[in-house]
């Protein structure tokens, strides 16, 4: 698989800026796919001694990941639609044909369905399993995450503004069903994730490819989640 840092575009077609805009992120400013605490989680040791008297590990599995699905499928129909203004605004093609121009590049730092997939294999997904999954799946979403936010200093517009806010909150649902099952938290991904040579991308043609990269591995991450969520509750659901 070739990737974007060692390879020249060699793309023939038509790439207009999406948006002269010269902003630049304040890299002091707390990065928005971390501290959930204020936001989501306030129980005590005994809210959850009451909940483990309430719901079983299944249950509360059953209900938490419908929830977050529900949250994914939202952030989705926002991306697919800003996917269509990105495709018509930007590169004057249709999105088979920007898809099949650009499928052999990739990141190696931005995950994708096929990595997510990869890392649980064909077994079964029981209880212990999604366990295992849940923080991955956490970091995976701060990673593009990160990849968004450098999208998203050169896309300043509303829409892209409320998909940062829809990926939040599906963030911080992961976040407090691993506060609230007692699952080890990961480390949180830092800006550092993205590599300094794509950060500093000036060139239009170079920045809109790598925003399109980004965003297609953005949407393609959140089929992989809702993909293993999915065959996770078949699976207990049959139980």
């Amino acid at each position: 698989m070739s990737t974007c840092q060692s390879r020249r575009y060699d793309l023939k077609i038509l790439i207009l800026p999406f948006q002269n805009c010269q902003c630049k992120m304040d890299l002091d400013e707390q990065p928005f796919w971390i501290n959930f605490r204020a936001d989501s989680f306030s129980s005590t040791s005994e809210d959850l001694e009451q909940k483990e008297k309430n719901d079983t590990t299944k249950a509360y599995y059953l209900k938490t990941l419908k929830n977050i699905i529900n949250q994914i499928n939202k952030l989705l129909q926002k991306a697919y639609k800003i996917e269509e203004t990105l495709i018509n605004a930007v590169f004057k093609m249709d999105s088979e044909t920007i898809n099949e121009s650009l499928k052999e590049y990739q990141y190696g730092w931005l995950p994708s369905k096929d990595s997510l997939l990869s890392n649980i294999g064909n077994g079964e997904l029981k209880e212990n399993k999604i366990e295992e999954i849940l923080p991955n799946v956490y970091t995976n979403l701060q990673t593009v995450s990160a990849g968004l936010e450098l999208m998203l200093e050169h896309e300043k517009y509303n829409e892209f503004e409320r998909l940062k806010s829809y990926l939040r909150s599906v963030l911080c649902e992961i976040y407090t069903a691993l506060r609230e099952c007692q699952l080890n938290l990961p480390e949180d991904v830092s800006r550092s994730v993205v590599p300094q040579e794509i950060r500093n991308m000036i060139e239009i043609p170079e920045t809109n490819i790598r925003n399109w990269i980004i965003f297609r591995n953005f949407i393609d991450t959140l089929n992989g989640v809702t993909d293993i969520f999915l065959r996770f509750l078949s699976n207990i659901s049959d139980e």
